[in-house]
């Protein structure tokens, strides 16, 4: 007994750190949703998060929710007849609490197909298509920012000693 809950209790932190995709029944969209614990309050994570989203994207921040908002288009590469340089453009929200943020990706669009269950769907029926490689080069751009989100916020500052 305590073995199995010595097991469950290491691997919970993992299941929050879980970047993976998953389908929204009400939208049948898919969509990331990720929950980060990181040891600031509430104001010093906003801080270090709208720092970031700065740096990065053009966005919108309301302090008061402490959330965050920005609409991104970063360039995928994959190989379709040739390797060849895609469109990816999603919607992301972050939103700050103490000792924890959470990130929402969603309204994804790879190329010109938005990535929901009929989308799937399409590429069960070709598994090898080009398309194929658009999904896998999206999600890796996708978990490659969530990561550079997660870190940002646990990185010291230049000022601090």
């Amino acid at each position: 007994m305590k073995k199995l809950l010595l097991i469950i209790l290491l691997s919970a932190p993992a299941c929050l750190f879980a970047q993976t995709a998953k389908l929204d029944s009400v939208t049948s969209e898919y969509k990331y949703d990720t929950v980060y614990i990181a040891p600031l309050n509430k104001d010093a994570l906003f801080t270090k998060l709208k720092n970031w989203t700065d740096a990065h994207f053009t966005g919108e921040a309301n302090k008061e929710l402490a959330e965050i908002s920005f609409h991104a288009e970063p360039p995928i590469n994959y190989v379709a007849f040739e390797a060849t340089v895609g469109r990816l453009r999603f919607n992301c929200k972050i939103i700050a609490k103490d000792n924890k943020f959470r990130v929402i990706v969603k309204n994804i669009v790879i190329e010109r197909f938005k990535y929901d269950k009929d989308f799937i769907t399409m590429l069960e029926d070709k598994p090898n298509n080009f398309v194929n490689n658009a999904l896998k080069a999206s999600d890796s751009k996708i978990k490659a920012i969530m990561t550079d989100i997660s870190k940002s916020v646990t990185a010291k500052s230049d000022s601090d000693f």
